[in-house]
C-alpha cells in the first residue's frame, strides 16, 4: 500500500513538472524566500530587545539612527516575503488549475480507448467522480499541502537553527516534545485516514446509485424495483451518516489536541540586584490558539516566590513586566 503511494506520488509529480518545470523551481526559491523572511523576523525580536531597546535604557541621549537602519532593514524583509508569498501563491493557481484541466484532458483521452465492458461493470456516478471529487482533491494538494510542507520544512530547519546557537539543553527538551507530538499525530492519522478514504469511496457509490436510479428510473418501474432500489439507497445513505460522524469525531479529536500545550519559551534573569546569576526565570506555556499560562519565578537570597497569570489569545488581563512581555512575545511567534 505505501509504495503504490510513493509510485503515485512519483507519477503525479513528474507529470505537474514535466509540464511546469521553471514555475516550479520559481515557486520553490519564492517559498523558501518567503519562510525565512517569516523567520527572520522571529529572530530580530531578540536583537531589537537585546542590542537595541536595552542598551538604551541606561543612555541619557541615545542615537536612534542603528536602531532606524535595523527596523528599515526588517521592513525591506517583510515586504520581500510579501511579495513572495503573493508571488507564489499566484503561480499556484496556473499550476494547479492546469495541472487539473491536463489530468482530466488526460483522463479522457485514455477512457475514450477502454472497452464498452468498463463502463458496464463500473457505476456512471463513479465514473464521474474521478473527474470531479478525486481531481479536485489532486487541485488541493497541489495548491496547498505540497507548498504547506515546503514551508514548513523550511522554517522547521531554520527554527531549529536557530534554538542550538541560543540554547542546546532547551533545544533538546523541545526535540523530545516534538517527538512526543509527532508519535500521537501519526497514531491518529494512521487510525483516522481509512475512515475518510473509506468516506471518498462511499460517496462515490453514493453518486454512481442515485444517477443509475434516476436515469433508469422506467426500467425501475418495469420491473417493480422501487422497494429494492429504496432499500439499497438507505443502506448506503447510512454508510456514509457513519462516515460522517467518525470524520467529525476525528475533527473533535483534532480540536481538543490543538488546545494542549504546543509552546514553550524560558527565560531567566536577575530580578534582584543583590543575586549573583540569573536565578530568576519567567516560563511561557501555550496552546495552537495561543492560550495558556504565565509563570514568573523570582528568587531572592531567602526564598523563591512563583506568580502565574493567565494568557487568553496572547495577552493578560494584568499588567506583566519587562521580561514576561519578552517571553510571552517569543512563544507566541514559534
Amino acid at each position: 500500500m505505501n509504495n503504490n503511494r510513493g509510485k503515485t506520488m512519483k507519477r503525479l509529480f513528474n507529470f505537474v513538472i514535466s509540464r511546469h518545470r521553471n514555475t516550479c523551481i520559481v515557486i520553490l526559491l519564492l517559498i523558501i524566500i518567503s519562510s525565512l523572511s517569516s523567520v527572520m523576523g522571529s529572530i530580530f525580536i531578540k536583537s531589537l530587545i537585546d542590542d537595541y531597546i536595552t542598551p538604551y535604557l541606561n543612555t541619557v541621549n541615545p542615537d536612534f539612527n542603528p536602531l532606524l537602519n535595523a527596523i528599515l532593514k526588517m521592513v525591506a524583509i517583510y515586504a520581500i516575503g510579501v511579495i513572495a508569498t503573493y508571488t507564489f501563491n499566484k503561480l499556484l493557481i496556473n499550476v494547479s488549475q492546469g495541472s487539473l484541466k491536463e489530468i482530466r484532458d488526460t483522463m479522457f483521452e485514455h477512457m475514450e480507448q477502454l472497452p464498452i465492458r468498463y463502463f458496464d461493470t463500473h457505476n456512471h456516478g463513479d465514473i464521474m467522480s474521478i473527474y470531479t471529487n478525486d481531481t479536485d482533491t489532486l487541485r488541493q494538494m497541489i495548491s496547498q499541502s505540497i507548498p504547506q510542507v515546503i514551508v514548513s520544512a523550511t522554517t522547521i530547519i531554520c527554527v531549529f537553527v536557530s534554538m542550538l546557537v541560543m540554547s542546546i539543553p532547551l533545544t533538546i527538551i523541545s526535540v523530545i516534545m516534538v517527538c512526543v507530538m509527532l508519535g500521537v499525530s501519526k497514531y491518529v492519522t494512521n487510525r483516522s485516514g481509512k475512515y475518510f478514504f473509506a468516506q471518498q469511496t462511499n460517496l462515490g457509490r453514493v453518486n454512481g446509485f442515485v444517477e443509475e436510479m434516476m436515469e433508469g428510473q422506467k426500467v425501475v418501474k418495469v420491473f417493480c424495483y422501487e422497494d429494492e432500489s429504496k432499500a439499497r439507497f438507505d443502506k448506503l445513505n447510512e454508510i456514509i451518516v457513519e462516515q460522517d460522524f467518525l470524520e467529525q469525531e476525528i475533527q473533535r479529536i483534532d480540536e481538543e489536541h490543538k488546545s494542549s500545550f504546543s509552546k514553550m519559551e524560558v527565560y531567566k534573569y536577575n530580578a534582584f540586584s543583590d543575586m549573583g546569576g540569573e536565578t530568576s526565570f519567567v516560563i511561557a506555556l501555550l496552546d495552537h490558539n495561543n492560550n495558556g499560562t504565565l509563570l514568573n519565578g523570582m528568587s531572592s537570597q531567602n526564598a523563591t516566590y512563583v506568580y502565574a497569570k493567565e494568557i487568553r489569545n496572547g495577552a493578560s488581563k494584568v499588567a506583566l513586566s519587562n521580561e514576561e512581555k519578552l517571553t510571552l512575545e517569543k512563544c507566541i511567534n514559534k
